[in-house]
Protein backbone atom coordinates (compact mmCIF):
# COMPACT_ATOMS: atom_id res chain seq x y z
CA UNK A 1 0.00 0.00 0.00
CA UNK A 2 2.65 2.40 1.09
CA UNK A 3 4.88 2.03 -2.53
CA UNK A 4 1.76 3.40 -4.78
CA UNK A 5 0.95 5.80 -2.85
CA UNK A 6 4.90 6.90 -2.78
CA UNK A 7 4.63 6.09 -6.86
CA UNK A 8 1.33 8.56 -6.98
CA UNK A 9 2.90 11.07 -4.87
CA UNK A 10 6.27 11.18 -6.75
CA UNK A 11 4.59 11.46 -10.42
CA UNK A 12 2.18 14.53 -9.22
CA UNK A 13 4.49 16.32 -7.52
CA UNK A 14 7.20 15.86 -10.56
CA UNK A 15 4.36 16.86 -12.68
CA UNK A 16 3.13 19.80 -10.75
CA UNK A 17 1.52 21.88 -13.73
CA UNK A 18 2.39 24.99 -11.43
CA UNK A 19 6.02 24.25 -10.82
CA UNK A 20 8.85 26.63 -11.66
CA UNK A 21 12.07 25.38 -13.39
CA UNK A 22 14.61 25.87 -10.76
CA UNK A 23 18.24 27.92 -11.70
CA UNK A 24 20.64 25.31 -11.37
CA UNK A 25 18.33 22.20 -12.43
CA UNK A 26 18.56 22.20 -15.82
CA UNK A 27 15.39 22.19 -16.71
CA UNK A 28 13.73 20.18 -13.73
CA UNK A 29 11.05 21.73 -12.14
CA UNK A 30 10.30 22.67 -8.65
CA UNK A 31 7.67 23.68 -6.54
CA UNK A 32 6.80 27.73 -6.50
CA UNK A 33 7.66 28.89 -3.09
CA UNK A 34 3.96 29.75 -2.39
CA UNK A 35 2.95 25.62 -2.57
CA UNK A 36 5.85 26.03 0.65
CA UNK A 37 4.81 28.52 2.30
CA UNK A 38 1.40 27.53 2.13
CA UNK A 39 2.17 24.44 4.17
CA UNK A 40 4.97 26.16 6.72
CA UNK A 41 2.37 25.95 9.47
CA UNK A 42 0.38 23.13 8.52
CA UNK A 43 0.60 19.21 8.66
CA UNK A 44 0.55 16.52 5.76
CA UNK A 45 -2.75 16.17 4.74
CA UNK A 46 -3.78 19.44 5.52
CA UNK A 47 -6.04 21.60 3.37
CA UNK A 48 -4.26 25.41 2.57
CA UNK A 49 -4.79 27.60 -0.17
CA UNK A 50 -1.75 30.13 -1.87
CA UNK A 51 -1.92 33.22 -4.16
CA UNK A 52 0.93 33.25 -6.78
CA UNK A 53 2.46 35.76 -8.10
CA UNK A 54 0.27 36.27 -10.89
CA UNK A 55 -2.62 36.80 -7.76
CA UNK A 56 -4.28 33.20 -8.87
CA UNK A 57 -5.41 31.78 -5.35
CA UNK A 58 -4.94 27.79 -5.79
CA UNK A 59 -6.57 25.41 -3.25
CA UNK A 60 -4.03 22.11 -2.43
CA UNK A 61 -3.24 19.95 0.12
CA UNK A 62 0.12 19.69 2.10
CA UNK A 63 2.53 16.58 1.02
CA UNK A 64 5.10 15.27 2.28
CA UNK A 65 7.99 15.14 -1.02
CA UNK A 66 11.44 14.27 0.21
CA UNK A 67 11.11 15.55 3.57
CA UNK A 68 9.47 18.95 2.66
CA UNK A 69 5.89 19.76 2.96
CA UNK A 70 4.26 21.47 0.28
CA UNK A 71 0.79 22.14 -1.30
CA UNK A 72 -0.63 20.20 -4.25
CA UNK A 73 -3.51 21.41 -6.04
CA UNK A 74 -6.44 19.78 -5.29
CA UNK A 75 -7.47 19.44 -9.06
CA UNK A 76 -4.00 17.92 -9.71
CA UNK A 77 -4.39 15.43 -7.08
CA UNK A 78 -7.68 14.69 -8.43
CA UNK A 79 -7.18 14.50 -11.72
CA UNK A 80 -3.92 11.96 -10.85
CA UNK A 81 -6.01 10.29 -8.55
CA UNK A 82 -8.47 9.83 -11.67
CA UNK A 83 -5.64 8.71 -14.24
CA UNK A 84 -4.26 6.04 -11.28
CA UNK A 85 -7.80 4.30 -11.05
CA UNK A 86 -8.41 4.66 -14.93
CA UNK A 87 -11.71 6.64 -14.88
Amino acid sequence: MRTPLCLFLSFAISSFALAQPSDGDKGKRKPPEEAITACADASEGSQVSFTLANGDTINGTCVNHRGQLLAIPDEHLARMKREKTGE
